[in-house]
């Protein structure tokens, strides 16, 4: 049996260690494929800050030069710059579309290891099924043999067990039938011993259950009488208090009818006054029917009267109307025709004047209230003609305001989407429990009453706003919804202006109603909607074009006053050069006068014309050329032969923002020998543009810079090779020249770096917004002194202090110039980037470890030296890109 168990064992152990195998396997190529994907989403990250950072400087790039397209007034150049910006802009897109091919690129590489990754687990699964197979069947056969040997095994052993248990069978059969005749008397005895002991246990068991039955019974007895007696004193208290309640209520009654005969007498007396009181309204009635028809009579004259005066009224009214009429139309024609003539000036401004294209104004709301206006703004006070009732007519027709129900609720779901922020948090809170339904009429409810809307004629005024200039049938939506706050500050005014009004003394409020409106109050109104109206028609030009027309003006009068000062410039030139004619011929006469030659110093001898320089112009243009030579000979004038290639270099999208007028060697060579003679008017101005290349170069660049050091050598040298003095009366004037010999200037700029390709140097730039971004985000304050000191330990000049350590804490502030580290140093560069990436991939290796490894021999601690942890060093360095 045990060598079955052993041989089925060794088997499955077998087959674990083969499929334990196959699993290592696929757990160590996912182990590598992870490793893999981190250290490509690692990379992928800082690609992302790194095109985050040059995207943003691009962009910072582009909106700064918005600004001085806003301060380009002539149409070509802005033309040409705008063409620019879309460069720019271009370039951007396209920096992002790389990108996005490279990730979509990464995705297919990872779809085609994900299916390589299901091949290699779906030829594992099919191993293991393979393995497991032959296991089975193996194990099958092993216990198949191993049953057949315990079958046969198992029915020996039962064939000998049957025999030996037969013969105890009957050994037991015997010993039994003796001890059933001997132990019978026995247990009939011990029975009656166990009977007899349970009956007196039940009777002692049945007296103490009778004792304590009797015993509660008793208390409850006992509690029955004691709450009986409660009862009884509870009864007996009742009584007393109910007969002390009869004796009150006897007492009461006596007062009561004492009362009554006293009222008795009192109706008695009030029934004679009113026998009197009605004998005197008899009378008075008389008196006052008589006096009422007299009064109804003269009511009647003065009614006829009134609808006399009343026609009078309404004639006068329509020749007033038609005059209105007329002034309205004529108005209304004169209007039109000067908006016609603003617009075609603007047209011509932006067409003719400033080259943009013209896009004609929306007319349509203003052409809409003209004929609104048109039609019904010439009817104010007509409603006044109506004839007054003498009934008491004046209430108002429906307490429902005069609106449609559709009107108010479109008006209130606007305010309520566009004005929700007038809601307290109280309502807000409110609200949150609340059904839809009940949550809009809260909160239109909140808005109404922080607007200040408290009854019927403020809701219709606030309509009203929403729905000007339309009948009041008409449901159009002609409002915006940037317009609806302002309609709201519009109601908010006009019901001001409404209580103001309503507060004056000459206001008969008592005889009206609170929904009511009078005629003035009518005609008030309508004269304010027509004052509006003309102030909006007035002002047909948008705002924008009205301000465009005051800038172009602003620039028409200083272009102006520049061609009257050009002008009084040219006419006072043309005064001069009449004089200097007249001088001359003057001169002439009188040099060749004949009374000269009778002086002995005649003037001739003392006036000398220079007619023939000691030294030709070309002699000052072959200076020129030589002091050029001379500069493009020397090994720091690499870099400025050519004009900055700005739009191919990175880094330098700001050099045509900055640099407003860029020179180089080769220009100025090149118009020197171009123009010969006639390219400088004098030698200053040669100096002026040689000076322009240095100070270009110092503007651009950093003080103490790589690029700045070159320009600070070259201008030394240049300007003393450039020390012409400038004659008085010729273009390219002799002077005395001094030789100036070729003396290296004190600071000695280093060797020129051999020029790079574009690849190179956008890898180079690359690279170095990569360190930047890495010692300002991506290491530790111990990480971070660890590269300075590793720095420190090279010696190299672009790591510079701040300012003295602090005193309590012994941190120190550095500044690290990555241009000059990565211009003047590469190897250092090289290694701080290594060192950075090492320290970033790397968490686990030993720091000393990681300095030793890259400081090429020179390291100061020993492995395992923990010093420069210790040191309180806290290091912040300012990465200038």
């Amino acid at each position: 049996m045990d060598k079955a168990i052993a041989i089925a064992a060794r088997s499955d152990a077998d087959l674990i260690d083969e499929i334990t195998n196959i699993k290592v396997d696929a757990d160590d190529a996912e182990n590598g494929r992870r490793i893999q994907d981190e250290n490509a989403r690692l990379d992928r990250y800082e690609t992302l800050q790194i095109e985050a950072i040059t995207s943003n400087r691009k962009n910072a790039a582009v909106e700064m030069k918005w600004s001085d397209l806003a301060r380009i007034n002539i149409a070509q150049e802005l033309a040409k710059e705008l063409e620019t910006q879309t460069i720019s802009c271009q370039a951007i897109i396209d920096s992002k579309d790389r990108r996005i091919r490279e990730f979509l690129a990464e995705l297919e590489e990872k779809n085609f290891t994900f299916v390589k990754a299901m091949k290699r687990a779906e030829e594992d699964v099919r191993k293991m099924t393979k393995l497991i197979t032959e296991n089975v069947r193996r194990q099958r056969e092993v216990h198949r043999g191993q049953l057949k040997f315990f079958e046969e095994y198992l029915q020996k052993d039962r064939a000998d067990l049957l025999a030996e248990q037969k013969k105890e069978l009957d050994a037991l059969f015997e010993q039994r039938r003796q001890r059933e005749e001997s132990e019978f008397l026995e247990q009939r005895q011990e029975r009656e011993k166990q009977f007899h002991q349970k009956n007196e246990d039940l009777c002692h068991r049945d007296l103490d259950e009778f004792n304590k039955v009797k015993m509660s019974l008793e208390g409850s007895i006992h509690e029955l009488e004691q709450h009986l007696e409660r009862t009884m004193a509870t009864y007996q208290l009742n009584k007393e208090k109910l007969d002390y309640n009869l004796q009150v209520l006897a007492e009461r009654n006596k007062e009561h009818s004492a009362i009554e005969a006293s009222y008795k007498v009192k109706l008695s007396k009030l029934r004679d006054a009113k026998q009197r009181i009605s004998d005197k309204f008899v009378k008075m009635e008389t008196t006052s029917r008589k006096d009422n028809g007299n009064l109804t009579e003269e009511l009647a004259r003065l009614m006829q009267q009134y609808r006399h005066v009343l026609e009078k009224t309404r004639r006068f009214e329509e020749q007033d109307q038609k005059k209105i009429s007329d002034v309205w139309a004529n108005n209304e024609t004169e209007v039109r025709g000067l908006v016609e003539k603003v617009l075609d000036g603007d047209r011509i401004i932006h067409e003719q004047l400033l080259g943009l294209a013209w896009t004609a104004p929306s007319l349509d709301q203003i052409q809409q209230e003209i004929e609104v206006m048109s039609e019904a703004g010439t009817v104010t006070g007509k409603s006044s003609t109506a004839i007054v009732s003498s009934e008491s007519g004046h209430t108002s027709g429906s307490a429902g305001g005069r609106f449609s129900g559709s009107k108010v609720k479109a008006v209130m779901d606007w305010i309520r989407n566009e004005a929700g922020f007038l809601l307290d948090i109280s309502v807000k809170d409110q609200c949150r429990d609340l059904p839809p339904e009940h949550r809009a009429v809260v909160e239109i409810d909140a808005i109404l009453r922080a607007t200040g809307c408290e009854d019927q004629r403020d809701v219709d005024l606030l309509v009203s706003q929403f729905f000007r200039g339309q009948d009041e049938d008409d449901e159009t939506w002609l409002v915006e919804a940037d317009d609806v706050l302002s309609l709201i500050t519009e109601f908010i005014v006009e019901k001001e202006n409404l209580r103001l009004a309503d507060v004056a003394p000459d206001k008969k409020k008592k005889n009206r109603k609170g929904g009511e409106k009078t005629d003035a109050e009518k005609a008030a109104r309508r004269r304010k909607e027509e004052r509006k109206f003309w102030e909006r028609i007035g002002h047909a030009l948008p705002s924008m074009s009205v301000r465009l027309h005051a800038a172009v003006e602003s620039c028409l009068n200083r272009q102006y006053k520049l061609l009257n000062r050009r002008a009084a410039a040219v006419q006072k030139c043309i005064i001069i050069e009449r004089e200097n004619h007249e001088l001359k011929g003057a001169l002439d006469k009188y040099l060749g006068s004949e009374v000269n030659q009778e002086l002995q110093v005649p003037p001739t001898h003392v006036i000398r014309v220079l007619t023939n320089p000691s030294t030709p112009p070309s002699a000052a243009a072959d200076e020129a050329k030589r002091i050029l030579k001379k500069a493009r000979e020397h090994n720091c004038a690499g870099e400025f032969l050519q004009p900055v290639d700005w739009k191919n270099l990175p880094g330098l999208h700001d050099y045509p923002l900055i640099v407003k007028r860029p020179m180089d060697l080769g220009t100025v060579l090149a118009k020197v020998e171009e123009d010969g003679d006639d390219a400088y008017a004098d030698f200053g101005e040669f100096e002026d543009d040689l000076n322009l290349i240095w100070d270009n170069c110092h503007l651009f660049n950093r003080p103490g810079s790589y690029m700045s050091h070159l320009s600070e050598g070259k201008q030394s040298r240049s300007s003393r090779r450039s020390s012409l003095t400038a004659a008085e009366n010729s273009r390219w004037a002799p002077s005395t020249r001094v030789d100036v010999k070729d003396e290296p200037f004190a600071a000695e700029a280093p060797a020129v770096l051999p020029p790079m390709d574009k690849a190179a140097v956008d890898g180079l730039h690359a690279a170095k917004i990569r360190l930047g971004w890495r010692l300002h985000s991506s290491l530790s304050p111990r990480e971070l002194a660890l590269v300075v000191e590793f720095m420190r330990t090279r010696k190299t000049a672009a790591l510079k202090p701040l300012g003295p350590p602090d005193q309590d804490t012994g941190s120190e502030s550095l500044l690290l110039d990555i241009d000059h580290l990565s211009a003047l140093d590469p190897d250092c560069f090289t290694d701080v980037s290594q060192l950075v990436d090492l320290i970033i991939r790397s968490s686990s290796v030993p720091r000393s470890y990681i300095v030793i490894g890259l400081w090429k021999g020179e390291s100061r601690y020993s492995p395992g030296d923990d010093a420069l942890m210790r040191r309180p060093l806290r290091t912040r360095v300012m990465s200038l890109l």
